[in-house]
C-alpha cells in the first residue's frame, strides 16, 4: 500500500476546511433567510401555517410572558409590549377589550399573547385613531377572532386616511360584518358585573393633529379605574378638563407614548393617578418618554412603568385591591 505524502495529508486537510467552512457560510445564508421570510411573512404576507417570527422567539423562550394569577371575580389589565406603539387588553370574567394593537410587525405577538391568556372572542375593540403605531395591525387582529364591536373616532371627510393598514381594517370589518360604531362622549359598556367601559372623548372636530381624535376610555372596576388617552395632545386635554369630565384614574397610559406635546401639569394633576403606563419603544428615535413629563409624573406622585423597562404589565383588581406584576418579574406592588 503506498504511503501518503505530506503534500497529500495538506490537500486533505485544506479541502475539509473549505468544506467545513462552505457549510458554516450555507447554514449562516439559510438563517439569514429564514429569519428574513418568518418576518416579512408575519409583517406582509401572512402564510396561514407558517409560525410567526414572533412565535418563534416566544418558543424559544427570547420573548417572555408575564407570570399572571386571576381570581374568578377579578378582572386583568394587561399592557402590552410592542415596542414603540400601544396594545392594551383588558380582560374580564365576562368580556374582554382590545385597546390597539401596535405595528403590524407586532400582531404575531399581540395574536399570540392574547391566544395563550385564553383569549378567542373580543366583545369590544377600541382603535384610538388612525395611526400605524396604534392600529397598523388592526386587521390581523380582526381576521383572527370572533368580534363584537369595533370603535372607532368620527374623523372628518378630508382627513381620513387613505393608507393601507387604515382600508385593510374597515375591509375586514366590512368582510366579517363586524358592528362599528363612532365614539360618542358618554357611551358606558358594561363588560361584567361592577366593571364598566365609559367613552370620555374626543369631545370635537376639525383638529389639525389626528392625534387628538384619539378615543379616550376609562375602566371602572370598583374602587379603582384605569385611563386611556391614545395619542391625545393638549388641546383635547384641556376641552375635556374644560368640561369637568371625570378623568380621575389610578392608572394611567400615558399619552403619546411620554410625548411633550401632552400630558399637561393640569391634566396629570386632575387624573392623580396613582400609576403611569408610558408604552414605548427602546432607543426610540423620538426621544419618548421626553424629560419634562417625567417631572411633571413627579409631581403628581406617579409611579412610573414604562414597557421598555419592564416588558408587558399586567394590573389585577377584584374592586377593592390593586396590584400588578410585569414580563421583568420585577417587585409587584
Amino acid at each position: 500500500m503506498a504511503e501518503m505524502s505530506r503534500k497529500d495529508l495538506r490537500k486533505r486537510r485544506k479541502r475539509r476546511k473549505k468544506v467545513a467552512k462552505n457549510f458554516l457560510y450555507i447554514l449562516f445564508i439559510t438563517a439569514i433567510s429564514l429569519m428574513l421570510f418568518l418576518y416579512l411573512n408575519e409583517a406582509y404576507l401572512h402564510i396561514d401555517g407558517v409560525p410567526t417570527f414572533s412565535q418563534l422567539m416566544q418558543s424559544a423562550g427570547l420573548r417572555k410572558r408575564p407570570i399572571v394569577h386571576v381570581e374568578q371575580d377579578e378582572i386583568a389589565v394587561h399592557f402590552l409590549d410592542v415596542g414603540q406603539g400601544d396594545c392594551a387588553l383588558i380582560k374580564t370574567p365576562e368580556k374582554n377589550l382590545l385597546i390597539d394593537c401596535g405595528e403590524e410587525s407586532e400582531s404575531g405577538y399581540v395574536i399570540q399573547y392574547l391566544r395563550d391568556f385564553g383569549v378567542t372572542r373580543l366583545d369590544y375593540v377600541i382603535a384610538t385613531h388612525p395611526h400605524s403605531d396604534h392600529i397598523g395591525g388592526m386587521h390581523r387582529i380582526l381576521s383572527s377572532f370572533d368580534v363584537g364591536e369595533v370603535i372607532i373616532p368620527e374623523v372628518d371627510d378630508e382627513q381620513i386616511p387613505t393608507t393601507a393598514f387604515y382600508e385593510k381594517m374597515l375591509d375586514v370589518i366590512e368582510k366579517k360584518n363586524i358592528g362599528a360604531f363612532y365614539a360618542i362622549q358618554g357611551q358606558e359598556f358594561e363588560l361584567c358585573k361592577g366593571t364598566v367601559l365609559k367613552i370620555l372623548g374626543p369631545l370635537g372636530h376639525g383638529y389639525e393633529d389626528l392625534n387628538d381624535y384619539s378615543v379616550v376610555a376609562k375602566v371602572e372596576s370598583g374602587n379603582y379605574s384605569f385611563l386611556f388617552t391614545g395619542d391625545m395632545e393638549k388641546i383635547s386635554e384641556h376641552e375635556l378638563l374644560d368640561v369637568w369630565i371625570d378623568v380621575r384614574a389610578d392608572v394611567l397610559k400615558v399619552a403619546h407614548h411620554g410625548s411633550s406635546s401632552s400630558s399637561t401639569t393640569a391634566f396629570l394633576k386632575r387624573v392623580g393617578p396613582q400609576y403611569a403606563v408610558i408604552s414605548v419603544g427602546e432607543d426610540n428615535s423620538y426621544g419618548h418618554p421626553a424629560d419634562d413629563v417625567l417631572e411633571r409624573l413627579k409631581l403628581v406622585d406617579a409611579d412610573v412603568l414604562t414597557t421598555t423597562e419592564y416588558g408587558d404589565i399586567v394590573f389585577i383588581t377584584d374592586g377593592n385591591e390593586l396590584r400588578y406584576t410585569t414580563t421583568s418579574e420585577k417587585e409587584a406592588a
